[in-house]
């Protein structure tokens, strides 16, 4: 994958970002996955059309160390998303929803609780999560901090962890209870699914590292449209899919009323 762009920009330090337009109606919040990064979604906040407000959410945790990571909890990060849905909500009359990974399922949880949501952006929704071998190495190497000059595959993967490096490899044992929370959200979001009636925009990777291709079927809503992203993983976007998701996220905005 020599040569291909991502969709993030890895210098941004996961910081969150807005932009809060004075008198729109409009608001599109960016919500990242576990252990991911505001910095996904750089290009995408870079399309926002100027008259819409947008905020580009960091979860809590998230964006420092493996400590801060492991005294966060799933309750706090879905919190967090409601939080900021129901502060836009004081200000503007729509807000849309543009998500990656564990975001989606934030996502689908605020459109089946608030009413003002009345759109969804989502990329790799994590309903049939699993490990792929080939993804176990790189994800080392990034967590401790080994440098990889000119490996795209795992700089990519860098790019999308917001913890900084730590070698003491004990510290991961226990991110365990908030994956066996992401699990149990899993299980209660697929048949919430079914219930979403406004339009939802869909992207999987066909090379996804961490989602069966088989949670294609799983998502079914009246109003979804799917894709396939047919040569990149859950983290690195090949050049050719990187295009694909923005013309679909230019499509989606220009469907917004």
């Amino acid at each position: 994958m020599s040569g291909n762009k991502k969709l993030c920009k890895p210098n941004n330090k996961h910081k969150e970002s807005k932009r809060i337009v004075s008198g729109a109606d409009t608001v599109i919040v960016f919500v990242h996955g576990i252990l991911g990064t505001p910095d996904h979604f750089t290009e995408l906040t870079e399309s926002v059309p100027a008259g819409y407000s947008y905020v580009n959410i960091l979860l809590p945790g998230h964006g420092a160390s493996v400590d801060d990571f492991i005294k966060s909890t799933m309750k706090q990060w879905k919190s967090y998303v409601s939080e900021v849905i129901d502060e836009m909500s004081f200000t503007h009359e729509n807000i849309y929803i543009v998500a990656h990974s564990m975001g989606t399922l934030f996502a689908l949880m605020e459109a089946a609780r608030n009413p003002k949501v009345k759109g969804l952006f989502l990329l790799n929704v994590p309903l049939r999560p699993y490990l792929h071998p080939r993804l176990m190495l790189p994800l080392l190497l990034v967590a401790m901090g080994v440098k990889t000059p000119g490996n795209d595959y795992v700089n990519g993967i860098r790019a999308e962890y917001s913890l900084a490096p730590d070698r003491n490899i004990l510290k991961y044992l226990f991110w365990i209870p908030n994956y066996i929370a992401l699990f149990n959200e899993i299980v209660r979001i697929r048949p919430l699914i079914r219930t979403i009636t406004i339009p939802v925009y869909v992207l999987q990777s066909r090379k996804d590292e961490l989602v069966l291709r088989s949670a294609y079927s799983d998502l079914n809503a009246p109003k979804m449209k799917k894709g396939w992203l047919k040569y990149s993983g859950h983290f690195f976007y090949d050049r050719r899919d990187q295009n694909k998701v923005k013309h679909y996220f230019t499509e989606w905005i220009g469907k917004i009323k």
